[in-house]
């Protein structure tokens, strides 16, 4: 029995920017578990600004940019930064490893950290 793929347009892959790289042949679609993670309007960055944003009790959105500290700035405890990754790992449908999670001290690091297992969960 022959199966059909998903789609037949072009694969694409979202940088953790959420711009999209049309040449490589990944695809982060979620459509297939109902889910859309990273769309071309809200980009990868932003997503997880909002889910750091909501899990410091809406800190000034302000002061949550991609070079900002969880620690330092956002005066993140290490609970905070648990639930900072579990709250990644249910928005986006991944698995972050405990290594992956002990290296996150910034947003940008939430990020590349997102973008890596999103990318790594597609093998």
């Amino acid at each position: 029995m022959q199966t059909k793929p998903i789609s037949s347009a072009r694969p694409l892959r979202l940088s953790p920017l959420g711009s999209l790289d049309t040449r490589s042949t990944r695809v982060l679609d979620e459509r297939s578990r109902g889910r859309s993670p990273v769309t071309p309007e809200i980009p990868l960055q932003q997503r997880v600004i909002e889910v750091v944003t909501k899990c410091l009790g809406g800190a000034e959105s302000k002061r949550v940019g991609p070079s900002a500290s969880l620690t330092r700035d956002l005066r993140a405890d290490a609970l905070d930064k648990i639930e900072i990754i579990l709250a990644l790992e249910d928005a986006f449908d991944i698995n972050i490893s405990d290594l992956d999670a002990e290296r996150v001290d910034t947003v940008r690091d939430a990020v590349d950290c997102v973008f890596h297992a999103l990318n790594h969960s597609r093998r």
